[in-house]
């Protein structure tokens, strides 16, 4: 034991339907426990927390506003930058959803220049190619029938 045991915690287990026995058991827990520290009061329960009501339907119509002007303008906001994109196609022959295999990998260089974007694939299954657009590469579906 490390905290005292005192007579109003025993009458308040009493009063919740402790019996003679217990009750007597925890007066001699109270003799034990005299020269202990008080029991600390338990901490208060944390507060719940309740979910803010909806916005009503005019702070909704100005939260589509704001957020389609926001969509509208999205790409005048964008920095030029370079990237490399790449696509790893798979595909399934039997068509069953159940026999993947990977068909091909492609490399991209993708650039973005004052809001147009342009592709350029530079390596396929890690060769290099020139002048190779997604286009000339060929559908997924195309390479799933051919690959059969």
């Amino acid at each position: 034991m490390v905290e005292k045991l005192d007579d109003q915690t025993i009458e308040t287990l009493q009063g919740d339907g402790a019996g003679p026995r217990t009750v007597a058991a925890l007066k001699e827990l109270r003799d034990a426990s005299e020269k202990l520290t008080v029991a600390a009061p338990p901490p208060p329960p944390k507060p719940a927390y309740v979910q803010p009501p909806p916005p009503d339907s005019i702070e909704q119509g100005k939260i589509i506003d704001e957020t389609r002007e926001y969509v509208k303008n999205y790409t005048k906001n964008l920095p030029n930058f370079i990237c490399v994109q790449v696509t790893r196609r798979d595909g399934d022959p039997t068509g069953s959803g159940t026999a993947f295999r990977h068909l091909d990998t492609i490399t991209t260089k993708l650039s973005y220049n004052d809001g147009h974007e342009d592709y350029q694939v530079v390596l396929v299954n890690n060769a290099p190619v020139t002048n190779m657009t997604m286009e000339k590469l060929g559908a997924l579906r195309r390479l799933v029938s051919s690959a059969v």
